[in-house]
């Protein structure tokens, strides 16, 4: 999950799901998505797809008859006998935040336990490992994670092998909030026609546009560059754009994502160091090519330099890299070896350890 501080209508939306545990135990509150038959008293109702062990407290080393689950490695080497957990959960909020919550314990027996631990799941969107050591005492657990579709498979399978393994009980989900963009990344690169940024979202909810923001000390911000949002989407989508005109030196761009109802969530900040000014004069052309060559040249350089030269398409996989020598006021063919198809391209060296790049258009 991404750092960023909460809007504040956003916030006091979030407050009331958000003082929990801090030593009280499991959250109170509505719980969101449920688990069915999440405290086992109805024996393995709603527990199905894994070999399920279930049983009242008392059986495995606790006091009381309310009913708990054990998971264990049981005896064989491979999973075909193992207790686990198993329960398909529907009704998520893709980008929506929740809380898993249960309690967990070793299973008491005569001699001191050694360790177990047990990995807990929910697709691909929660993958923790819990342990437990001791005897018979029921601890509670709480993980955050952000649902990336509307129907996960939870899972508590064990990391070893044996009976006598881990004991669990009231097991529930709790809706915090829901973020209105998931941000895989924001990244920014300098080059010699301006800092292009880059960045990527796997669920938007009402989403109405980006601003891209430009700070000198990371203190102070501007607007730059304003950018459409896909206003609702569960697929990855990949966004682009580029400041002509950036600061020389060290700076700072950060992302600021405006919603419908207009609140206003920013991400945290990159740096990227323009060399503006200091170019080696990089030329590409033709451009844009109508047949699919190039030629590379750098008027300023002061030497042959033999470098790395790369070029990009506009999701930012990597389309041909090679290593070419340039000299100054030559002219070299870079398009012999990749045949390029129609895009926007950004062919690129390193000058100082700084990508210099000159962005092209093949038609």
């Amino acid at each position: 999950m991404q750092n960023f501080p909460l809007p504040l209508a956003k916030l006091l939306r979030v407050l009331p799901h958000v003082f929990f545990g801090l030593g009280l135990g499991l959250a109170q509150g509505a719980a969101a998505q449920a688990f069915e038959n999440g405290d086992f008293e109805n024996g393995s109702l709603g527990w199905s797809g894994c070999i399920t062990e279930m049983g009242t407290a008392v059986t495995y080393g606790g006091a009381g008859s309310n009913r708990v689950a054990e998971v264990d490695g049981h005896f064989n080497a491979g999973p075909s006998d193992d207790r686990m957990l198993c329960q398909t959960i529907t009704g998520f909020i893709v980008g929506g935040v929740y809380r898993l919550e249960f309690q967990a314990t070793r299973r008491g027996n005569n001699t001191p336990p050694n360790p177990v631990s047990v990995t807990v799941t929910m697709n691909d969107a929660l993958q923790v490992i819990v342990t437990r050591s001791g005897g018979y005492a029921m601890v509670a657990e709480g993980f955050e994670f952000t649902a990336t579709s509307t129907t996960h498979q939870f899972m508590v399978r064990p990391n070893f092998q044996g009976s006598f393994g881990m004991i669990f009980d009231n097991f529930a989900l709790y809706h915090l909030y829901t973020l209105p963009i998931e941000l895989l990344y924001f990244t920014g690169e300098a080059f010699t026609d301006g800092v292009h940024l880059s960045w990527a979202t796997a669920t938007e909810q009402d989403n109405d546009h980006f601003t891209i923001q430009r700070s000198s000390d990371g203190q102070q911000w501007q607007n730059v560059l304003e950018v459409q949002g896909a206003g609702n989407s569960v697929v990855e989508r990949d966004y682009s754009a580029n400041d002509p005109s950036p600061m020389p030196g060290l700076s700072y761009y950060r992302l600021k994502q405006t919603d419908i109802h207009g609140d206003e969530t920013v991400f945290t900040s990159v740096s990227v160091h323009s060399t503006i000014g200091t170019q080696v004069g990089l030329s590409v052309f033709p451009n844009p090519s109508t047949n699919g060559q190039l030629w590379l040249a750098a008027g300023r350089l002061a030497e042959e330099v033999t470098v790395p030269v790369t070029i990009i398409d506009m999701q930012g996989r990597l389309v041909h890299t090679a290593h070419i020598t340039l000299a100054p006021g030559v002219a070299v063919e870079i398009s012999r070896e990749v045949p390029l198809d129609e895009g926007v391209y950004l062919v690129s060296i390193p000058v100082a350890g700084v990508p210099q790049g000159v962005r092209v258009v093949v038609q």
